[in-house]
């Protein structure tokens, strides 16, 4: 029996990056400035697919350079996001929060739910080291 490989290219956009990180072989995301909705769709799209084809286990979502979420934008991270990186397998996701007071309210309503997630062991940091440092000790299961 053949063994197909799917690659996903990493996305690179003008506010979004989406990237194999191989050093600690996770996800890795860097989101900046206002992102509208229907990109931030796209850009879920492409994290999932990549989670998908790559087995990943980790993420890192740096939010550092948000302000504000889109309308819309909070719940489709409370209700379809992080419900489906756990079904595509994620274990851990350790967030970068973001440096404006907005943007931390807006993270905190998103993730309002994300605790009740079970398996998902989610974090918050406030630099990108600290969050490296946490997902490098943590074994996937």
């Amino acid at each position: 029996m053949k063994t197909i490989e799917q690659k996903v290219a990493n996305l690179l956009t003008t506010n979004a990056q989406v990237i194999h990180d191989l050093a600690l072989d996770c996800l890795s995301v860097t989101l900046n400035g206002f992102i509208p909705l229907k990109q931030l769709e796209a850009v879920c799209q492409h994290e999932f697919a990549m989670i998908q084809a790559l087995g990943l286990k980790k993420c890192l979502v740096d939010l550092r350079g948000v302000k504000v979420y889109a309308p819309g934008s909070q719940d489709l991270i409370k209700d379809v996001w992080f419900p489906r990186v756990k079904e595509e397998g994620v274990q851990y996701i350790a967030f970068v929060v973001p440096e404006d007071v907005f943007g931390q309210a807006s993270m905190n309503k998103a993730h309002a739910k994300s605790q009740q997630a079970g398996a998902l062991q989610v974090e918050h940091f406030r630099t990108v080291a600290d969050a490296k440092a946490w997902l490098l000790q943590m074994a996937v299961r």
